[in-house]
């Protein structure tokens, strides 16, 4: 089950997957302060947490140099 994680005053979707040895959490950058824009946002992660989980769906890596102005989660979570 994803889930909703603040830090740094960002909301992150937090999808857990167990690898049969130990737990790993993939987090996913909403990249908004208002909870409630993470929650509208959470819930298309939702549709495809088992994608994700599989490695069907490969959230690209956010924060590199001249990349943070072209993020746009909608077209992201759209294309998943």
């Amino acid at each position: 089950m994803a889930s909703l994680r603040k830090m740094r005053g960002k909301w992150y979707a937090r999808v857990r997957k167990w690898d049969g040895i130990r737990e790993k959490e993939i987090l996913i950058p909403l990249r908004t302060e208002s909870k409630v824009q993470a929650l509208e946002r959470l819930s298309r992660v939702k549709i495809y947490e088992k994608d994700i989980k599989s490695g069907k769906v490969k959230i690209p890596e956010y924060g590199k140099a001249g990349e943070s102005d072209k993020y746009d989660p909608r077209k992201v979570l759209k294309g998943m």
